[in-house]
């Protein structure tokens, strides 16, 4: 599915940043990619995540990549996945 989109990095001139923006059909994926499946990572990333899509005009999905864990959606509407997960 993501092959219809493109893959970009952000950074803004205030220096904040997101790891990865994809758009597909309108909507735009703000992903941040975390080693670990620290709760505290995951809770930085989300916010950074929530802070960077108000800054976007399309409707946008947060998601935080984990490198092991269990994948989820928060209260505050950020996915949180496992790399694993995402295996086709």
């Amino acid at each position: 599915a993501l092959t219809r989109g493109f893959v970009y990095h952000a950074r803004l001139q205030n220096q904040q940043e997101v790891d990865a923006l994809v758009e597909i059909d309108g909507t735009v994926l703000v992903i941040e990619m975390k080693l670990g499946h620290n709760p505290a990572v995951v809770d930085r990333a989300a916010e950074n995540l929530l802070r960077f899509s108000e800054l976007i005009d399309l409707p946008t999905v947060p998601l935080v990549i984990t490198g092991s864990g269990l994948s989820y959606r928060r209260e505050d509407g950020v996915n949180v996945a496992s790399v694993a997960a995402l295996e086709p």
